[in-house]
């Protein structure tokens, strides 16, 4: 698969990616192909490459391009200002979920870093399961409304913190006990000594799992921990007889909040947990009182159940597609 600059002759093929962008929720038919032709539409192809911020990476494959992403300055979905280039991207359906459209779009944060602007910006259906493609890049949330979210990615280098994960143990403890819980009341996210008492009862029971500090410029800020979900009277019908990890824990200091710096730590944890111990579905308890925290787990993929578990309710986080 090679990754390279839209060639000037090249520029038709937007349109018809502009269309295999529409999002499509389960079971919805998708419209006509001239739906691409409204005017609210052509602004993403009309004249491309007269602007500055006329970018474009496509992704090809024996010679077919079968993917792209590029940007415009232009009062679309995705608007923030004057300055801030606008997002679009999508791929043939047959070249989804293998990390081409994460490619497509590192590569184009770089080219936009490399034209000078300070910021991309981008709107995605709610329900939409690349909010976590993008969140992995380094765009955040920024806002939203009914539909969708307003996502941003801040492009130089000392706007945005770096994220580490560090490994929990018992020299580490002290480090989370000073990690600043201030808005986060532990009806919402348990306290550190239960924490140290779930990681310890994994230790002596051989547990499969991981126990996070989250480090943003090397200063300590959250923690998280995933690990082998026990089976609980309460949990939801499906979970029985399956393997998951439940999610625990998990807490980032308020100062560090809405930079994307929870979605990233996260995402890790996850890809981490499943690269030494292998993959499974998660679970989750968020309190129903917990409104950001739930907006949070579904941008990440996760769905609400039913089911509760005194007043947390159950969420889950199935295997992708």
């Amino acid at each position: 698969m090679l990754i390279r600059d839209l060639r000037p002759e090249e520029a038709g093929v937007l349109k018809g990616f502009l269309y295999e962008a529409i999002f499509l929720p389960e079971g919805v038919e998708p419209p006509e192909r001239s739906i691409v032709e409204l005017p609210e539409l052509r602004l993403y192809y009309e004249g491309f490459g007269t602007g500055r911020a006329d970018i474009c990476m496509v992704a090809e494959d024996n010679g077919r391009i079968v993917g792209a992403a590029w940007t415009r300055l232009m009062k679309d979905y995705g608007y923030v200002d004057d300055e801030t280039p606008s997002f679009a991207i999508s791929l043939y359906r047959e070249y989804r979920g293998q990390g081409i459209g994460t490619k497509l779009m590192q590569a184009m944060l770089q080219q936009l870093r490399a034209h000078g602007f300070k910021r991309a910006s981008l709107a995605v259906q709610k329900a939409n399961y690349a909010v976590q493609m993008y969140e992995k890049v380094g765009f955040h949330t920024a806002s939203e409304n009914a539909e969708e979210y307003i996502m941003v990615c801040d492009l130089q280098e000392d706007m945005r913190p770096r994220v580490e994960l560090e490994s929990m143990t018992p020299a580490s403890y002290e480090r989370a006990r000073r990690v600043p819980r201030d808005t986060q009341a532990e009806t919402f996210v348990g306290s550190v000594e239960e924490l140290i008492e779930n990681a310890e009862y994994g230790r002596e029971n051989d547990l499969i799992g991981n126990i996070f500090l989250i480090k943003a410029d090397c200063r300590d800020v959250g923690y998280v921990m995933i690990g082998e979900a026990f089976p609980w009277p309460t949990d939801p019908p499906e979970m029985a007889g399956r393997d998951y990890y439940r999610l625990m824990y998990f807490l980032i200091d308020s100062q560090y909040r809405g930079r994307g710096i929870g979605g990233e730590a996260m995402e890790r944890a996850i890809e981490t947990t499943y690269r030494q111990f292998g993959a499974r579905p998660i679970a989750l308890g968020c309190h129903k009182d917990n409104a950001d925290a739930r907006r949070f787990y579904l941008r990440h993929g996760f769905r609400e159940t039913e089911y509760m578990e005194g007043n947390d309710c159950y969420m889950l986080r199935d295997l992708p597609h």
